[in-house]
């Protein structure tokens, strides 16, 4: 089996950088800070099953 390296997904980086350029009271920064946490959620969880299926 080839095993590759799991690497953060490009959309949790940018979700990441424009949380750190929109203002602190504009209307869509809680939109963008509920769908990065859900995409970080996912991917630690599937850092969890890497690590449960590796060995």
């Amino acid at each position: 089996m080839i095993e590759k390296e799991r690497r953060v997904p490009e959309i949790i980086m940018q979700l990441h950088a424009l949380l750190s350029r929109i203002p602190e009271m504009e209307h869509g920064r809680e939109k963008a800070a509920s769908e990065l946490n859900k995409r970080k959620a996912g991917f630690i969880g599937e850092q969890k099953l890497d690590f449960r299926f590796s060995g």
